[in-house]
C-alpha cells in the first residue's frame, strides 16, 4: 500500500527522511515569509501613524473652517439686511402707472399720501421698480413696487404712516424689504 499524502516520494516510494525534509524545508519557507512580515509591519503601522496624524491635523482644519464659514455668513448676512434696511415695498399700485420714471413718480406718491412735512427736508428715492415677476393679466393683483430711499429715517416714517393709507380705493401695504434668515 502506497501513501498518497504530502509525504509520498518522488518516484512513487515512500521515504520518511524526505518527509522530514520537506517538512523542514516547508518550516524554511514560512520563516523566511515570517521574517519578511516582521520587517514590513513596523513600516505599516509608522504609515498608519502618519496617516492618523495628517487626519487628526485635517479634521481640526477643517473644524476651524466651518467655524470661519459661520462667521462669514453671519457677516454676509448682517450686510445684506443692512442693504435693504432702507427699502420699502409698495403693492396696490396699478400697472397702468407710467413706470418710465419710476423713482419720481414714487416721490410724488409719498408726498401726496403723507404731506412734505412727514419727511426729511428732502425725500429722496434712490431706486424704484417694479418686481421682477410677469406682468400680471388683467384683474390680477399689480406687481409691488420695490423702493430704496436715501434716508433711514423716512423709511421708517414712511412705515409708520403708511400702515392704514388707502390710494385707488385700496390699502397701500408698505413694508421694508428685509432677508429671511436660512
Amino acid at each position: 500500500m502506497q501513501d498518497g499524502g504530502p509525504l509520498r516520494a518522488i518516484g512513487g516510494q515512500s521515504n520518511t527522511c524526505s518527509g522530514t525534509q520537506l517538512t523542514g524545508e516547508r518550516l524554511d519557507l514560512l520563516n523566511n515569509k515570517l521574517k519578511g512580515y516582521v520587517g514590513r509591519i513596523p513600516e505599516a503601522e509608522e504609515h498608519i501613524s502618519n496617516i492618523e496624524d495628517t487626519v487628526k491635523a485635517k479634521s481640526e482644519q477643517l473644524l476651524q473652517m466651518d467655524k470661519n464659514l459661520k462667521i462669514i455668513a453671519n457677516k454676509n448676512e448682517d450686510l445684506e439686511a443692512r442693504s435693504r434696511r432702507n427699502n420699502l415695498c409698495i403693492v396696490s399700485i396699478p400697472e397702468s402707472t407710467d413706470t418710465r420714471l419710476m423713482e419720481q413718480y414714487v416721490e410724488r406718491l409719498l408726498t401726496t399720501l403723507f404731506g412734505t412735512e412727514a419727511y426729511s427736508k428732502i425725500l429722496v428715492v434712490e431706486r424704484a421698480h417694479r418686481s421682477l415677476a410677469k406682468r400680471p393679466p388683467p384683474g390680477a393683483p399689480p406687481r409691488p413696487i420695490i423702493t430704496r430711499l436715501l434716508n433711514y429715517r423716512d423709511r421708517y416714517t414712511t412705515v409708520r404712516l403708511g400702515k392704514n393709507a388707502t390710494l385707488y380705493g385700496s390699502t397701500v401695504m408698505r413694508y421694508r424689504s428685509t432677508q429671511t434668515s436660512r
